[in-house]
């Protein structure tokens, strides 16, 4: 089914599903059972990104990594902060007291496990380790997968939720908001890591969302607490997104202390990256809207533009261009490029997004539009439909799941690949049951940028 056609690219989502939907009351009954399955396994509020249903088997998010028994899983997908996102979800749409306690524990956990320093490592545990390079490696304060950030939105989240929680809500994001203040570089963006030894580990880092959900976490900060060193630090990285765009329109995924795209890992060439841009065009429209700016408004309308024409196909994108001639690149993990993502190695062509509808890239362009309109009322449709898409997305994904073909109300599964309970699909059975309580005649709050952007 075509929804719309945003400038020269088409847009297309799967047709909601013709699948028996429960409604809202046995819905909300199978996924509070769920709940308490996956709260049962938790340490003080806080979970592991894989977890044996006695608890006993605690992991990271591979089963190579042992999780330590008081430990808790903070870096995405399966972290404590996006399932406790789940659980608040869960409390605002059924009105159910246990989804807001589960929360506020979750959160508990959070700020049981921060470090001094205002981070926070993947695997964290009760700590006042500050930032220190004779750390345990797994103890290291992280930047990885904007975890930082996310954890700051989900705190602000419950707070917003929850008025009598604010003063330990604040005490946490504001040490997590300086946090970022003082690990900002010179450029105004941040860098993967700060103590491991990768070549790309310094480098100043859009990939996977991280200076951006970093400059949008500042943004909201601001608008909470108004500590002008936030609103400083904000202007300083929107600074370095107007200087790192190119002149095509887009932006790369990692650029080096002199301004220039730089590589990331073997695979990852010095290019312009739709994937990046689209957080980039995420990030500057959510800051013009805050203050509107000629300069920022200019960069919205060439990121979209180049985004609507890199397309190799309406609705279908390359991960990579080359920044002088606009074609995609595809290069192998030894550094050698090929012409097409089949001529890769097998390992490359896996599990990694060289290609695909990209929903990130169709949300961008069509915000930016809606947002360049200068109408209000267009942008919240725009952000409205947006969500209607990504529900339709989320319940045909779960048509495709053997549970559902039962046609019966146990089509949420809890535990996964070798019998775990895996957090990140929990949160992904989280927003589908969202969806089917929308398909079922409840009410859903509007999704969120952060859940757009996770789409």
């Amino acid at each position: 089914m075509q929804t719309a056609a945003w400038g020269a690219a088409e847009h297309h989502v799967i047709r909601q599903p013709d699948v028996p939907v429960p409604g809202p009351a046995v819905l909300g009954a199978r996924w509070r059972d769920l709940t308490q399955g996956l709260v049962a396994t938790g340490v003080q509020g806080g979970y592991a990104a894989a977890v044996s249903a006695d608890g006993a088997r605690r992991h990271g998010e591979q089963l190579s990594k042992t999780l330590r028994a008081d430990a808790i899983w903070m870096r995405p997908p399966g972290s404590t902060p996006r399932v406790g996102a789940c659980l608040l979800q869960m409390a605002a749409l059924t009105g159910d007291a246990a989804y807001l306690a589960w929360a506020r524990e979750a959160a508990r956990a959070v700020v049981r496990t921060q470090q001094c320093v205002g981070g926070w490592s993947a695997e964290a545990v009760t700590a006042g380790a500050c930032l220190d390079t004779a750390m345990p490696s797994r103890q290291r304060p992280t930047l990885d997968e904007g975890m930082t950030a996310e954890a700051i939105g989900f705190l602000l989240d419950l707070r917003a939720r929850s008025a009598a929680d604010a003063g330990w809500i604040d005490a946490s994001a504001t040490r997590a908001l300086d946090f970022l203040v003082m690990t900002q570089n010179a450029q105004g963006a941040w860098p993967y890591d700060f103590l491991r030894g990768k070549s790309y580990s310094p480098l100043a880092t859009i990939n996977d969302d991280l200076s951006t959900s970093h400059l949008r976490a500042l943004l909201r900060g601001y608008r909470v607490y108004g500590h002008e060193r936030y609103r400083q630090a904000l202007e300083r990285g929107v600074g370095f997104l107007l200087r790192g765009q190119s002149r095509r329109g887009g932006w790369a995924q990692q650029y080096d202390a002199q301004g220039g795209a730089a590589p990331g890992r073997s695979f990852e060439p010095a290019a312009l990256a739709t994937i990046e841009s689209a957080y980039v065009l995420h990030t500057l429209i959510e800051v013009d809207r805050w203050r509107p700016d000629p300069a920022v408004r200019d960069a919205i309308a060439r990121g979209a533009w180049w985004l609507t024409h890199t397309a190799l196909r309406p609705g279908f994108w390359a991960r990579f261009h080359d920044y002088r001639d606009g074609r995609p690149l595809y290069q192998d993990r030894d550094g050698r490029f090929v012409e097409r993502v089949d001529l890769l190695s097998l390992e490359r062509q896996r599990g990694y997004r060289w290609e695909g509808p990209f929903p990130e890239v169709a949300h961008a362009i069509a915000l930016a539009e809606a947002h360049l309109s200068a109408d209000p009322a267009a942008f919240d449709a725009a952000r409205g439909q947006l969500s209607q898409v990504a529900r339709i997305a989320a319940v045909a994904g779960l048509a495709q799941a053997e549970a559902l073909l039962g046609g019966n109300a146990g089509l949420l599964p809890l535990q996964g690949e070798q019998g775990l309970i895996w957090a990140a699909d929990f949160v992904r059975n989280c927003q589908r049951a969202q969806a089917l309580w929308a398909a079922g005649g409840g009410a859903v709050p509007p999704l969120t940028l952060e859940a757009l952007l996770r789409e």
